[in-house]
């Protein structure tokens, strides 16, 4: 009876969980992800939104190309991700460094808090990066 009776709790909490689970995935069925942009030289396209294991939230991740004509020795990429009502849940970054001109990074951008719930849309906030640094005239190199 004892052994009946832990089974069926198990299997109670098994449809909760799922339950659970399922809600959950619902909300992310229908993320809005920022159309393709190219700002300050940098073309940005995401490609998709990545989920946990319960549906929640994660990382936004897309294809950018350094259209500068320079080498970038680090650049940086913030998008902020919205709630049902627009208002800001957090930011997510991706940064690279040594970057040349028509490369194209496969970026993921990470939000700090695992598991952003209530996520309804993604924009993308901007980028910041710095160029290489030409070595000086008549300097030597040391190794």
């Amino acid at each position: 009876m004892r052994r009946a009776v832990t089974l069926a709790l198990l299997s109670f909490f098994s449809v909760l969980a799922a339950l659970a689970a399922s809600s959950c995935r619902a909300n992310y069925d229908h993320v809005g992800v920022p159309p393709p942009e190219t700002r300050q030289g940098i073309r940005v396209r995401v490609s998709g939104t990545e989920r946990g294991p319960l549906g929640q939230f994660r990382a936004v991740h897309g294809e950018a190309v350094n259209e500068t004509g320079e080498t970038l020795s680090s650049c940086e990429l913030r998008f902020t991700g919205l709630d049902f009502s627009a208002e800001k849940i957090d930011t997510a970054t991706a940064s690279c460094g040594a970057w040349a001109p028509g490369v194209v990074w496969k970026f993921r951008a990470a939000f700090p808090v695992p598991g952003v719930s209530d996520l309804r849309d993604v924009t993308f906030e901007g980028v910041s990066y710095q160029l290489e640094s030409p070595p000086k005239a008549g300097s030597s190199s040391s190794r």
